[in-house]
């Protein structure tokens, strides 16, 4: 039998000239012929997850561990993550590719990727038995296209479930053709067993990549049932299996004991396996139905039309804004927002912001005023959970402050601004509303309630218009006090705590490495490729996917420190966690060429080559190591080794 991927590298090497090459194997059984091929070979870095529980899931190989990484001049350049056990899903995926595959990937800077795509490791397939749903594929996909320029083909292999095999296919084809993918599904947790390989498979390749050198490793000795001697021949497991003797085969040799069979249909753990992938199938494609693709997949709203900008194909010019007493009511009091100017990018910015929150957009770019920058940021995140955002997280690069009002828990307080009409002697007012849950103008009756103040001294308000379903809801008027004879036209802003919303706020350009609250995170901003690599993929996406948000603000302050392809990079990976619902705010006195690059990545094409891998600086590293267990607790994606 003839291996396709290994034959299509040695083609690429030999005919096209290229001189890295990766294969990523997520098929549910080890590619042993691939790795036999390429063990040797520095040229070709070869990346298989695989069934193995401790060596005794088919094909029975020692070859199969985590702690066999190649010999010779091939040295680290095959990386093993055997699964322990059956059951591995989203977050166990999702976490073996950002801490383990992309790292040693952007490291090697490949020039091609081959998948072997095997679907037998998706949920329902009797082969494999794993739980990972057909989105995921999509994830790992796009993850896989910032690689490379982008050049990715996938090849398929296994896959025994019909319709978990269709759809993991057609997640997977969705992706190459740049369509965004839809959110993951279920508790983003890694299991304990995954973490354990995780953490063998860093421990045994840390010694052939500086990329996982400076991230630190765990102490290995708290696991249980294992001892692990790096670069040795042997390894001690809960079923020893010394290398030289059986099982270890060598290739061609057939297994005494075959293949393992699926599971019997008659076997309760066979119907359960069934009902769930059926479960699993059935929401997806209820996620399908119920968010179909935007008609516009990506729109840039620049504060002056650029006629001489051309900005790549697909890509909507957005000329639309918000009514400008809306865009005045939203920007008060902030005087940076005063100027017509500025008053005009906060109207394109919202209305871009709207046209994402209602699906008529994919993503967008929106240009905003250096001297604004920071209040049209703070007006988008309270835009953005006042019209329909559950969870948005927010990755402000520079100097950029988090809005005063959000709570170290996450809570937003949701604006609600309008003109007031009428105020009455008896301390009533009606509030003339565009934001308090739906499109068009809604009035509002608000009346001074008898719960007494809220913290800080700001009074208290009951809401007593039928118009709203709840009884009594506690408001905070953030006016001066004095609006209410005297400034009876005035606009004012009322907040509703909005106890189901919440923000998580990053900030990459911050003095020093801090965590006030697990909602609230800042880090330096890294100084060379390999840290800013590190914050991306040991941090930033941890962060992202274990909060999971429906929309993700990416503000690029006035000096931010990002060079473009960073920049490009950062916004192409923040497009999985939230279902490709992304705004990347830019300073109009930016390179000119940002947000073209910007739209381009989030339009799904590659983003331009960092260059060069440099290791990160001690400071960075330390950074990194500080933060993680604190954030470790509530964010487990950032976990790269099991609890002790």
């Amino acid at each position: 039998m003839f291996n396709n991927v290994a034959i299509a590298a040695k083609h690429a090497q030999q005919q096209h000239r290229l001189c890295r090459v990766l294969i990523v194997d997520w098929d549910v059984h080890h590619g042993q012929g691939i790795q036999y091929i390429f063990e040797d070979d520095p040229s070709v870095l070869y990346f298989s997850w695989h069934r193995y529980e401790h060596g005794h899931f088919w094909p029975h190989l020692r070859e199969s561990d985590a702690d066999v990484v190649g010999r010779g001049r091939g040295l680290g350049f095959t990386v093993n993550l055997p699964w322990n056990q059956v059951g591995m899903g989203n977050a166990d995926y999702v976490a073996a590719f950002l801490h383990v595959l992309l790292p040693l990937a952007f490291e090697f800077d490949p020039e091609l990727v081959l998948v072997s795509a095997g679907f037998d490791s998706a949920i329902g397939d009797p082969e494999g038995q794993m739980l990972a749903t057909p989105e995921c594929f999509a994830h790992l996909t796009q993850l896989l296209q910032v690689l490379a320029g982008g050049r990715v083909c996938a090849v398929l292999e296994g896959g025994y479930h019909l319709e978990s095999l269709s759809q993991s296919v057609c997640m997977t084809v969705r992706a190459l053709l740049g369509d965004p993918a839809l959110p993951l599904s279920g508790p983003m947790e890694p299991h304990g067993s995954a973490l354990e390989s995780l953490q063998r498979v860093r421990a045994a390749q840390a010694p052939h990549w500086v990329s996982l050198q400076q991230q630190g490793q765990p102490d290995l000795g708290r696991q249980v049932g294992w001892r692990l001697r790096l670069r040795s021949v042997a390894v001690t497991l809960n079923h020893p299996v010394p290398l030289g003797a059986a099982p270890v085969l060598s290739p061609g040799t057939p297994c005494p004991e075959g293949r393992p069979s699926p599971l019997p249909p008659g076997e309760p753990k066979f119907k359960a396996a069934v009902t769930q992938a059926a479960d699993a199938l059935s929401l997806l494609l209820d996620q399908l139905h119920l968010h179909p693709t935007p008609p516009v997949r990506v729109a840039v709203a620049l504060t002056v039309p650029d006629t001489g900008r051309a900005l790549p194909p697909g890509v909507l010019c957005e000329e639309g804004s918000l009514p400008r007493e809306e865009t005045q009511a939203w920007a008060r009091p902030r005087e940076a927002l005063a100027q017509d100017e500025a008053l005009t990018a906060l109207g394109k910015v919202l209305y871009l912001l709207d046209r994402i929150l209602d699906g008529q957009v994919s993503s967008g770019v929106a240009a905003t005023l250096a001297s604004a920058a920071a209040a049209t940021l703070d007006v988008a995140v309270r835009y953005g959970l006042s019209h329909g955002a559950q969870r948005l997280l927010c990755v402000a690069v520079g100097q950029l402050d988090r809005p005063p009002d959000l709570t170290d828990d996450g809570y937003d307080l949701g604006s609600c601004v309008g003109p007031v009409s009428q105020v009455g002697r008896d301390e009533r007012i009606t509030l003339d509303s565009w934001v308090t849950g739906g499109r068009g103008l809604l009035q509002l009756e608000f009346q001074k309630g008898p719960m007494g103040a809220m913290p800080g001294g700001s009074p208290a308000w009951r809401v007593s218009s039928p118009s709203i379903s709840a009884p009594e809801l506690s408001l905070i008027c953030l006016g001066s006090g004095e609006w209410a004879a005297s400034h009876a036209q005035a606009h004012v802003s009322i907040c509703l705590l909005s106890p189901g919303r919440r923000n998580l706020w990053l900030n990459i350009g911050g003095k020093e490495a801090t965590a006030p609250s697990t909602f609230h995170v800042s880090v330096p901003l890294p100084v060379t490729t390999g840290g800013f690599l590190s914050f991306a993929l040991a941090l930033v996406l941890p962060l992202a996917y274990s909060f999971q948000p429906d929309l993700v603000l990416v503000a690029l302050g006035p000096a931010h420190g990002l060079r473009d392809p960073q920049a490009a990079l950062l916004a192409a990976l923040l497009r999985g966690p939230a279902g490709g619902r992304v705004l990347a705010l830019v300073d109009e006195e930016s390179t000119p060429q940002l947000a073209t690059v910007l739209a381009s990545v989030l339009n799904g094409e590659a983003p331009p080559s960092l260059g060069p891998f440099s290791m990160a600086t001690p400071e960075d590293a330390q950074a990194l190591m500080y933060l993680r267990p604190r954030l470790e607790p509530r964010w487990k994606m950032l976990q790269v080794a099991a609890p002790p």
